[in-house]
């Protein structure tokens, strides 16, 4: 499974709280961009494998993500992830994009 089209990998990182044991719990974030945006795919950890919910998708506008990056605790853990990594994030996140709604959003605006 390739990226979204148009969008690079900027980074994965691991967050978690402070004392947690990284291998029990905490979340992961794998980050793409496409020039002054971020699509951010949060996973959240229960030991080892990714949990059906929660899941969540930002979509995420800065000109200046070094300063808005320093701000997530997640930065300091950051990690390269393997090809079959990257391969079960975009899996996910296309199975997310799928999943959602679309047609009945613009209601929101009526």
């Amino acid at each position: 499974m390739k990226p979204p089209a148009g969008w690079a990998l900027k980074f994965a990182a691991r967050g978690y709280k402070e004392g947690e044991d990284p291998g029990r719990s905490g979340s992961t974030r794998i980050v793409w961009t496409n020039e002054d945006w971020f699509l951010v795919l949060k996973l959240f950890d229960d030991g080892g494998s990714f949990p059906k919910y929660p899941r969540t998708i930002k979509f995420w506008q800065t000109l200046n993500f070094r300063n808005d990056l320093m701000k997530w605790t997640s930065a300091q853990n950051r990690f390269k992830p393997t090809s079959d990594e990257l391969k079960a994030y975009t899996s996910i996140l296309n199975e997310m994009w799928s999943d959602l709604p679309l047609d009945t959003l613009p209601q929101l605006w009526e």
